[in-house]
């Protein structure tokens, strides 16, 4: 945080654990700000993740304890241990993680105060319930706009020795802050203020991105995809001002930008043109299909971009218009063309399968487009991904039941005809992962115990979520609270019940 640089660090040891391993880690743009964060406000601050071999489990964890990757010191004896979760997937390595680091991995059986296990991450904000048995203390925001009052409040324990109930108690008033012992009571996500969310962090080079200088553009999306937990849960939209940007963007030739929206940027076009003047390679993930222009094409080829991805999500106009994404089948066809055009090598396409109401026919009409964009890409190369999708809460398809397993295979088996077509591939993502995203994304608060029992025994998750009853594939009842209803988010709960009634009455 900008407005902290200048004080003194608090009298902390911390850590902050990746329940995956190192090149996801260091590709999660928000590990990577708080770890900034820590080391810059904590006196001794270091990180770890999952081991490589994913499988290790309570077996390796018996053997040594769990230790940070710079200091090599057990991650129990840091004061704060944090946890910074992305992924809903993530969450069955977070017992396993707990018990290797020789630390309880159920909160009440833990009577000190320090390790303070604390968590954080996109899903804690969306819905913490499955894994909030495992913390202390949940942040339920923006780092920027809270980890320093959590950071005070933990040093002001340690100085003056606090029992852990007086740290709980003092937590739960404490606001943006979910303390599970206290049960489920009203919570309100923490937003930080736009002169606070601008970043620009080197990463290393393990990381996905190769020392690469990282720049948040914005955050927050105002195009309200029913379907899209990032752009509810990260309003309101908030845009770093153009010349911050530029400025942002130099001391390195590689730069990489960061944003839920970026192409919705109105400086985009002009900080482009700055650093390809200034010979330098920009990067960023992917743009709308209606925001690409001649120019603009030109411009991230000509940055060192050699692949982008793009959304149509569906291959058919009118489900796409439904899900909140008005966007025609000829103007998808056209930007396509202007990325070819411009040299790009290859066009990374995304789409979903299993949206409310969609029929096998929605399938064969993303083959369609897909054979209608190949004819138009040039030399670039198609790559497709498939997803399942999965409702999330927060939005207005929360209450809508995920496909059925055999009709999710039923479409893929037709979406293969992708691959019989020239220069392109296509990319299916597992549908028993996203079955299980989907068990946990919109899970209770038992499956922590769950979780645990999965990762003591060792038992596959997916089978352990199948046996104890849960059923991802039903829709949830309007009139009937949810168990994240007590989280307080900028779009009224009566906002979204009228979108889902509109999108389900056609």
């Amino acid at each position: 945080m900008p407005s902290s640089r200048s004080k003194p660090p608090f009298d902390l040891s911390s850590v902050l654990i990746y329940p995956n391993t190192e090149e996801v880690a260091f590709a999660s743009l928000g590990f990577l700000k708080v770890l900034n964060m820590l080391a810059t406000r904590t006196i001794l601050a270091d990180f770890c993740h999952l081991p490589a071999t994913r499988d290790s489990g309570i077996a390796l964890s018996r053997k040594h304890l769990l230790t940070g990757i710079s200091t090599h010191r057990p991650v129990r004896s840091f004061d704060f241990v944090g946890f910074s979760l992305s992924y809903e997937n993530d969450f069955a390595a977070i017992p396993n993680l707990l018990y290797a680091a020789g630390i309880e991995p159920l909160a009440v059986e833990r009577e000190e105060v320090f390790p303070f296990v604390t968590f954080g991450g996109f899903t804690m904000a969306s819905n913490p319930l499955p894994v909030a048995d495992f913390a202390d203390a949940i942040i339920m925001g923006e780092a920027e706009g809270i980890l320093e009052e959590v950071l005070s409040v933990l040093e002001k324990a340690k100085q003056e020795g606090w029992q852990k109930k007086e740290v709980l108690e003092r937590f739960r008033y404490l606001d943006g802050i979910f303390v599970p012992a206290f049960g489920e009571y009203r919570v309100r996500r923490r937003y930080a203020p736009v002169e606070d969310i601008g970043f620009s962090i080197t990463t290393p080079g393990r990381s996905h991105f190769k020392d690469m200088l990282l720049v948040e553009v914005g955050r927050g999306c105002g195009r309200g995809c029913l379907f899209c937990s990032a752009g509810r849960l990260y309003r309101p939209v908030r845009f770093r001002c153009t010349e911050d940007l530029v400025a942002a963007a130099t001391g390195s030739k590689r730069i990489g930008l960061v944003g839920t929206a970026i192409g919705d940027h109105p400086g985009l076009t002009h900080l482009l043109e700055t650093i390809v003047n200034e010979g330098k390679r920009a990067s960023l993930s992917s743009l709308r299909p209606d925001q690409i222009e001649p120019h603009l094409a030109e411009l991230l080829f000509e940055s060192g971009m050699k692949s982008i991805a793009i959304a149509p999500e569906t291959g058919d106009d009118d489900l796409r218009a439904r899900i909140g994404k008005p966007i025609r089948r000829q103007r998808i066809l056209d930007s396509v063309a202007m990325l070819a055009e411009a040299g790009m090598a290859t066009i990374k396409l995304y789409f979903m399968m299993g949206l409310p109401g969609e029929q096998d026919s929605h399938a064969e009409a993303i083959v369609d487009l897909v054979d209608a964009i190949g004819k138009v890409r040039g030399k670039a190369r198609l790559v497709v991904t498939v997803s399942p999708f999965v409702p999330k809460p927060h939005t207005p398809f929360q209450w809508v039941g995920f496909a059925d397993r055999y009709s999710l295979r039923k479409r893929l088996a037709i979406l293969r005809g992708i691959n019989k077509i020239k220069g392109c591939s296509l990319r299916p993502v597992s549908v028993n992962q996203a079955w299980i995203e989907a068990s946990l994304s919109r899970g209770e608060r038992w499956l922590s115990r769950l979780l645990l029992e999965a990762s003591q025994s060792q038992h596959n998750l997916r089978i352990c979520l199948e046996k104890s009853g849960v059923d991802p594939t039903k829709e949830l009842d309007i009139s009937k609270p949810l168990p994240w209803d007590f989280i307080k988010n900028t779009i009224p709960k009566k906002r979204l019940v009228k979108m889902y009634e509109r999108y389900m009455s056609v």
